[in-house]
């Protein structure tokens, strides 16, 4: 398909709260330059240049945000940066966009992105993209796999089939049976240039099982990436989430209206969508047309303080030892360590942080709070920042 058609939709929603202290409701992740010195945002609508226009870009984000995401992406219609008035859950947000751009463009294809992906190089993304545009035009709902290097449990995994010119199975009627899961080929045997068919989605398992995926060699992360005609992603939610549907319906109406008519009236027409839900569970799952192309890109998924070490230099030695730059966005700090090994250390608090004798540790000083966790143990951050919201301590979050 020809990039002409080619538009791309953003989820830049979330408070980001996994990278708390740092990330804040009123600063989320994907406002912050984690890795490089723009945010996860401007990176990747910048990753986009040369193939989407910024006229055919969308971002999708909380209400509370779309001022900060207007004055990142000053080359962004303003217009095409919407804030939803409440979490529904993602394929609330993605039937949203494919409203907007089917207003905009009923026979356009669309990339659905996340705005916390490092991605590179930018040529490989381009040339998936492309790729999956390309799969999407003969109908299929197209995600994109990421070669597994560990044995992940943070992240879905999709079990992928034979090319698509070989008719491989599908998701959907059997899928994930014993006649179905043994069909598939070693994913590094796999030509970068071929869209396959899917087996089955796989969400987050345990490390044994995790385990096994990669071993199998027909396993792929699951990016959270996407690519679809809107014709396809409208048929698909109209069979699987028809009541999804008829709110896209209204919304698509209601954008065509104009942006002024469009923001007075999204809050109620958004409270009627009825299913909460991914789009991942909700169509992909159910559908028999999915397709995944292999990614040769190289990708990290910025979850975690624990991805964001992984991300930063000391990804090629797990002894290394990463002080995270706060730039701008703190009073900065420094750190001096003795005898310190594979630990994260984010002085910006704008003081001294020494450490003796450490091994794995995430240190987090952002002035206010210091964090201090086991590596492994990242995930649960989260558990601090609900203790803190019931003891009443909103000011920190």
């Amino acid at each position: 398909m020809s990039s002409s058609s080619l538009h791309a939709l953003i989820l830049a929603g979330g408070s980001g709260t996994r990278m708390w202290p740092w990330s804040r409701r009123a600063r989320p992740k994907q406002l912050l330059p984690l890795v490089g010195d723009a945010s996860m945002l401007a990176q990747t609508v910048a990753r986009l240049e040369g193939l989407v226009p910024p006229e055919r870009v969308w971002v999708l984000t909380n209400a509370e945000y779309v001022d900060a995401v207007r004055a990142q992406l000053p080359g962004v219609p303003p217009t095409q940066i919407v804030g939803e008035p409440e979490a529904l859950g993602n394929a609330a947000a993605v039937g949203l966009g494919a409203a907007l751009v089917r207003a905009a463009d009923p026979s356009a294809t669309m990339a659905v992105l996340t705005a916390d992906h490092v991605i590179a190089p930018v040529a490989a993304f381009q040339a998936a993209l492309a790729r999956a545009a390309a799969a999407a035009a003969s109908g299929h709902l197209v995600t994109f796999g990421i070669r597994p290097d560990h044995p992940a449990t943070g992240f879905g995994y999709v079990e992928i089939g034979a090319p698509l010119d070989d008719e491989g199975p599908g998701v959907g009627d059997g899928a994930g049976t014993s006649a179905g899961a043994g069909i598939g080929v070693g994913v590094g045997s796999l030509d970068v240039d071929a869209a396959c068919s899917v087996v089955r989605f796989v969400e987050k398992p345990d490390v044994a099982t995790a385990q096994t995926y990669v071993d199998s060699g027909r396993f792929l992360w699951n990016s959270g990436m996407f690519v679809w005609t809107v014709e396809s992603i409208w048929a698909a939610y109209g069979r699987h989430l028809p009541g999804t549907l008829a709110v896209m319906d209204e919304l698509c109406a209601l954008a065509g209206r104009g942006a002024e008519a469009f923001d007075a009236g999204l809050p109620a027409v958004w409270s009627r969508i009825p299913d909460r839900t991914t789009v991942d569970y909700g169509i992909l799952e159910p559908s028999d047309n999915v397709a995944c192309v292999p990614a040769a890109f190289n990708w990290d998924d910025i979850g975690s303080w624990a991805a964001l070490a992984e991300a930063r230099d000391g990804q090629a030695n797990e002894q290394a030892t990463v002080v995270v730059d706060a730039g701008e966005e703190t009073a900065g700090g420094r750190f001096i360590g003795h005898d310190v090994e594979g630990c994260l250390v984010f002085p910006g608090g704008g003081r001294l942080v020494a450490g003796v004798g450490l091994r794995d540790l995430i240190v987090v000083d952002t002035g206010d709070v210091v964090l201090v966790m086991p590596k492994d143990r990242a995930q649960d951050v989260k558990h601090i920042v609900s203790a803190l919201q019931d003891a009443g301590e909103a000011g920190r979050l």
